[in-house]
């Protein structure tokens, strides 16, 4: 009667294309979630025979997936039951969710289905009449507590070395499910990313185009980064603009990386721009002192992808306890495949959009 319930309160999130089920009414409906448990969680926490049991049995926990045009591309799993506390912290009637994952992250991020999982779990919490909503995130998949973070959730305790030595389990909690965040309603909108086409003249070149756009990041940084940054910060983490340069002789590529950081509630303040393509070694010693300068004592998480190692290096450096996970960042991979374009004297704008979407304000 519960499961019939919940299933029937699901139908304004999901369309002819997306569908949420129940894995017993799927055909094969326990091997994909097999598969994908030990495809994809396995090789985070070990061997999942014992979790996928629990699924099978159902005495605890429901599972669901998603369906996205017909071939599976989400799971859902959360508790029957409300629970009051977590490893001895105390939560009032809260709602677990024991995974949420993408099939596919590369192939389905960037088109709000793990959002629609999100919702999901937070229309069985409603439904249940629970205060809250609570996951756990390991420090190995930093793509993930981001997710979240943005999402509303807030970190409640890191448990260090709690699985796996070396890796810390985040324990995050979404508080007061009948208000609406305001980043929740910002993230409805898709956030734009632009190659950047410049018509110039013949001889158009490499250091004009770093000298302006270093004068852009530069001014935007000053006006977006806060006087006093965090003390403590759980993740800093890059996020990659990329703009083509063209104009009728040749052809630049150029990098443009945002660093963000986001502290324990999930707010997001500006921590870097910076071009991403050649003597980045000054500019990373200043923006180091500069970090140190503006009150930051503590980053948990130094997240990086294979275009700012160095960077990242030298921030390690600069933190030696913070650990170093790669960022996986799927949303923008798909984004990069459809582009349009946009002249020159729209890049302010566009850098403008890019920062406020990240620093949602008030």
């Amino acid at each position: 009667m519960l499961l019939e319930t919940l299933e029937n309160i699901n139908s304004d999130l999901y369309n002819n294309q997306i569908h949420l089920i129940n894995f017993q009414k799927i055909p094969n409906g326990l091997e994909i979630v097999t598969s994908y448990f030990n495809k994809l969680i396995k090789p985070i926490y070990g061997n999942q025979n014992k979790a996928v049991d629990k699924i099978k049995m159902g005495n605890d926990r429901f599972c669901e997936i998603l369906l996205f045009d017909n071939e599976p591309a989400g799971i859902l799993v959360y508790k029957k039951n409300l629970v009051n506390k977590f490893k001895n912290i105390p939560f009032e009637a809260s709602l677990e969710i024991k995974t949420l994952l993408l099939t596919n992250p590369s192939k389905f991020s960037g088109i709000s289905l793990a959002s629609k999982l999100v919702a999901r779990a937070k229309q069985v919490a409603k439904k249940l009449g629970a205060n809250n909503l609570i996951v756990t995130v390991s420090s190995s998949k930093p793509e993930s507590i981001i997710f979240f973070l943005k999402k509303g959730f807030s970190v409640a305790k890191v448990f260090k070395n709690l699985y796996l030595q070396g890796k810390d389990e985040y324990l995050l909690v979404y508080k007061n499910l009948n208000k609406r965040h305001f980043i929740e309603k910002l993230d409805e909108k898709q956030i734009k990313e632009y190659p950047l086409k410049f018509k110039h003249c013949f001889d158009f070149r490499q250091n004009v185009i770093d000298f302006e756009l270093n004068n852009n990041l530069a001014f935007h940084l000053l006006k977006y980064q806060p006087k006093q940054l965090k003390k403590h910060y759980a993740i800093f983490y890059p996020m990659l603009a990329y703009y083509n340069f063209i104009n009728p002789k040749y052809y630049i590529s150029i990098n443009i990386e945002i660093i963000l950081g986001i502290d324990y509630e999930g707010n997001t303040d500006l921590i870097a721009l910076y071009l991403n393509n050649k003597n980045l070694e000054d500019y990373w010693n200043y923006l180091i002192n500069l970090i140190k300068f503006k009150n930051v004592e503590k980053i948990d998480i130094l997240c990086y992808t294979q275009n700012n190692v160095t960077a990242i290096n030298d921030l390690k450096n600069a933190f030696p306890e913070t650990k170093c996970e790669k960022l996986e960042l799927y949303v923008q991979q798909n984004l990069k495949k459809h582009l349009p374009t946009l002249n020159n004297i729209q890049f302010e704008q566009y850098l403008e959009e890019l920062i406020q979407y990240h620093l949602p304000k008030l």
